[in-house]
């Protein structure tokens, strides 16, 4: 069965249609120009060093709500796990617990739908990094009930333990900080990635590597066209990327042919980025609001990926699922367990 993924949102700046007043095709020789200048000068971060601080609003849509389909997925899962001989649970009493919040789990996993508010402050250096943040409010459809109270293999967003976090990296080891819980990881071994997101990479079009790398962009179709909209100057470039989908980017001549608006299909997804506000910050053009949103190509419902932000004083994002930043996605880590 085919189901939408779910989805988030970065940044909560939503798209508006302006009418286009005039339009005039651009030459390839000035397309090309345009297109080596962006890749010349990528980047994978809004600033290089500096202090990000943010509001982050996201939203996550079920990934499905076809009753049939979580209830056999329920029914197997449960089938599954009373059939596995070698059971990770070693103890009766575990084993229980685990297959008492499979139904939760799996509906959770499945039907959840859920909307967060978040402040983040980054810190960073081009390496080192203090990334806090703080959740200001959260809801979810899908809730424990009372008999999975005490249960912590019942996995799901618990606000009392993840209210404040921190990650930092101060470039020997790597510590998790989940202040609301009284708990703090040191990552010892080296297994977790030393990487930052949130405000200081939503919505960063990565100029220069993969897809939009020289070399690629040099057997991609490329078109564009000069479109003035309300007395202001844009430049609207097409690119269709050699055995893949079409991708239409709006950018600003005046600010260094910064990107305002995105749209990039990848397989069954479909990211738009919006990027407005922007600021020149030590040189480098960085969006006040940054909105990203990932939907389903197929049934156009938000599909699963990353998220956005609102910042009191930087830029914003939006994401796959619906998110929404005044500078930056909130961490993939959270504690499920005590």
């Amino acid at each position: 069965m085919k189901f939408a993924r779910s989805a988030l949102i970065l940044f909560l700046a939503l798209c508006t249609t302006v009418p286009v007043h005039a339009q005039s095709a651009l030459e390839k020789s000035e397309a090309l120009e345009i297109i080596e200048k962006l890749a010349s000068g990528g980047r994978d971060t809004w600033i290089p060093a500096g202090t990000i601080k943010a509001a982050h609003r996201e939203y996550k849509a079920p990934r499905t709500m076809d009753e049939a389909f979580i209830t056999r997925t329920i029914q197997e899962k449960t089938s599954d796990y009373e059939t596995t001989a070698d059971k990770a649970q070693r103890s009766e009493e575990l084993q229980k617990m685990y297959l008492e919040a499979i139904p939760f789990n799996v509906r959770y996993e499945l039907s959840n739908e859920s909307s967060m508010t978040s402040s983040v402050v980054l810190k960073y250096d081009g390496d080192r990094f203090h990334w806090e943040v703080v959740i200001l409010s959260r809801s979810d459809s899908v809730t424990p009930s009372a008999d999975l109270s005490g249960n912590y293999m019942a996995r799901y967003f618990n606000q009392d333990w993840n209210s404040r976090r921190v990650f930092a990296w101060d470039g020997r080891e790597y510590t998790i900080h989940a202040v609301s819980a009284g708990e703090a990881i040191v990552d010892a071994s080296n297994r977790l990635p030393r990487v930052v997101g949130g405000p200081l990479t939503a919505g960063v079009i990565p100029w220069g590597s993969g897809p939009l790398s020289s070399e690629d962009l040099a057997a991609a179709k490329i078109a564009a066209s000069e479109v003035a909209r309300d007395g202001s100057r844009q430049i609207e470039l097409v690119i269709a990327p050699s055995g893949g989908s079409q991708w239409t980017f709006v950018l600003d001549p005046s600010k260094d042919y910064a990107v305002t608006s995105a749209v990039m299909p990848r397989g069954d997804i479909v990211t738009s980025i919006g990027c407005s506000g922007y600021r020149n910050v030590g040189g480098y053009w960085v969006p006040k609001s940054v909105a990203i949103e990932q939907r389903d190509a197929f049934t156009n419902r938000f599909s699963d990926p990353t998220s956005g932000i609102s910042p009191p004083s930087t830029s914003v994002l939006r994401g796959s699922r619906r998110s929404k930043w005044r500078s930056a996605p909130a961490p993939p880590w959270s504690i499920t367990r005590r």
